[in-house]
């Protein structure tokens, strides 16, 4: 399962980011019609970009990723804190015993699963040794 979950998670980064940048393409151009073919073409151009680094760049790599874990730190607090100063709030009664089914799925259990994938998403690529 470990080996299955990494594999599912290597290809799901460069696909994820290929999404997110025809997205982008889209949001700024509403002409652009997004085919299948050009996502796959920027999910190719993702991983090479991701091969290259790695191969070529590899002494970089740590200094990269401590970059990169303090602009996520530090933009998850800046976010946060903003959402929290600003959001509307509710009884601790409402948020512990209201339960919506915005989706529309046929019960309130159905909806909650599939909640629960985007935030079970991260945690799939889990390496145990």
């Amino acid at each position: 399962m470990s080996t299955v979950s990494w594999q599912a998670g290597t290809a799901s980064g460069p696909f994820l980011v290929g999404t997110l940048i025809q997205a982008q393409i889209q949001i700024n151009n509403p002409s652009y019609a997004a085919t299948n073919w050009q996502g796959t073409l920027l999910v190719i151009a993702i991983t090479l970009i991701v091969w290259i680094s790695n191969v070529f760049c590899s002494g970089a790599v740590p200094m990269f990723q401590n970059l990169m874990l303090i602009v996520h730190v530090g933009g998850f607090l800046a976010i946060m804190i903003v959402w929290w100063a600003l959001a509307p709030h509710n009884s601790a009664k409402t948020v512990f015993t209201t339960f919506a089914d915005g989706g529309g799925w046929q019960t309130i259990g159905v909806s909650m699963m599939v909640g629960q994938i985007s935030s079970i998403y991260a945690l799939i690529c889990k390496h145990t040794r």
